[in-house]
């Protein structure tokens, strides 16, 4: 986390917009691009040309981020995606539990006394993933987000990168 500084500190390498404020839209923003199915994230891709988007060489990368992360959110309140959104997140939470718990612990594991619950727990999950998201004609707005996440993640020099930006740039 970016350490708070007064406006009149200048701390050695430290962006006037570099702020705790963009460091937490950051990361609520990547929690949200995570959760975006990777069909919708593929299609963001394949319609831009994200390998080419580079960090500014003007010094000036958190403002253009923090101009993206400010879309991105009047993307989400303009369109009223923050109910689909909700739902791609507890989508992505079931399936990756799901996995985890089916992986770990096979159906002829012996589960011990929690055995019934986690075998319930383990059907309503699988019963939650195979539920269709209703994108409905939401799904442009979720493609347009993506991009605009991308992008700012992109142009973000903390380093990050959610893995399916890496598998789109090798």
């Amino acid at each position: 986390m970016v350490a708070s500084y007064e406006p009149w500190e200048n701390p050695k390498g430290a962006h006037p917009f570099e702020s705790d404020e963009l460091v937490q839209t950051r990361w609520e923003q990547r929690k949200i691009l995570v959760t975006i199915p990777d069909e919708i994230v593929s299609g963001a891709l394949e319609h831009s040309q994200v390998d080419q988007v580079r960090q500014s060489d003007s010094g000036h990368g958190p403002v253009v981020e923090s101009g993206l992360r400010s879309i991105a959110a009047q993307l989400i309140d303009d369109n009223k995606l923050g109910p689909i959104l909700a739902d791609t997140e507890r989508a992505l939470v079931a399936t990756k539990t799901f996995r985890f718990l089916n992986e770990n612990h096979p159906s002829d594991y012996p589960l011990g006394p929690n055995g019934p619950v986690l075998r319930h727990f383990l059907a309503e999950t699988q019963a939650g993933m195979t539920q269709a998201l209703p994108l409905g004609d939401k799904r442009a707005f979720l493609e347009g987000l993506a991009l605009v996440l991308i992008w700012a993640d992109l142009v973000a020099d903390d380093g990050h990168r959610d893995p399916r930006l890496r598998d789109a740039s090798s």
